[in-house]
Order: structure tokens, then C-alpha cells, then sequence
């Protein structure tokens, strides 16, 4: 499933995927882009595979790494 987001949201051009760790994926982006890619990334991971359950999907963002982690 992540698998399939990660290709979905790739597909975009302007997010860059750096990194994807098991259920988690690194990407960067512009800073006058972040508020459209996260709507856009939230919606491919959201729907990278139809199931009967609703699946959550947290997003969060920094300058590094390491502020971003909640």
C-alpha cells in the first residue's frame, strides 16, 4: 500500500521522495508548495487502497528531519 502512494505521489514532479521507511515516507517540497502538497500527498495515501476501514494518515513538517517527528 505504501508502495503504491509513494508511486502516486512521485508522480507529482515538483515533491521529491527522499526516503521511505516501512509505513513512512520523507519527501521535500518548496515552501509556497506545502499546503497543497500535503493535501495532495494525504489524498494518495489515503486512497493508494480501497478498504472497507478508514485509514489515518498523519502529516507533519520541517526545515529538517528531525522537527518534523511528532
Amino acid at each position: 500500500m505504501i508502495k503504491i502512494a509513494a508511486y502516486r505521489v512521485i508522480q507529482n514532479k515538483i515533491l521529491k521522495l527522499v526516503n521511505l521507511v516501512h509505513d513512512e515516507l520523507v519527501l521535500e517540497c518548496p515552501t509556497y508548495y506545502l499546503e497543497e502538497g500535503t493535501a495532495f500527498v494525504r489524498e494518495c495515501m489515503i486512497n493508494a487502497v480501497h478498504m472497507s476501514i478508514a485509514l489515518e494518515v498523519d502529516i507533519s513538517s520541517g526545515v529538517r528531519y528531525g522537527e518534523a517527528k511528532t
